[in-house]
């Protein structure tokens, strides 16, 4: 399990190192980022987090708290690409986007045939 609370600058000195490490991990099946992980990165800095997720290859469980995520280039991208997940929480979460982008994470969720649970 990987669990991430503090502010990311506690983690990592940059996202670039934070997404390197996660498309280079095999045994991470969950994932939380809670508390001000996420709330206290950037928008960008944000989506790349998120979307990184999405790389890794068993990931089955992710659970984000308390942030603002962007659905097109977040939520979607996690969904599409995280072929073994199982679970998607988003707790205490303000999803912000288009119509066309909550049409886009809905069609990433159907298409994703390992999700059982949404949240």
């Amino acid at each position: 399990t990987l669990h991430l609370s503090e502010p990311p600058e506690d983690y990592f000195a940059d996202t670039g190192a934070f997404v390197d490490a996660m498309a280079a991990n095999t045994s991470i099946e969950k994932v939380i980022f809670d508390n001000e992980f996420l709330s206290c990165s950037i928008g960008n800095q944000r989506a790349e987090i998120v979307s990184s997720v999405g790389k890794l290859p068993n990931v089955k469980s992710v659970v984000l708290k308390d942030s603002l995520l962007m659905v097109g280039v977040c939520v979607t991208n996690l969904a599409k690409n995280a072929k073994s997940l199982e679970e998607l929480d988003m707790e205490n979460c303000l999803l912000q986007g288009l119509p066309k982008d909550f049409g886009l994470l809905k069609d990433a969720i159907s298409a994703n045939a390992s999700m059982k649970k949404v949240r």
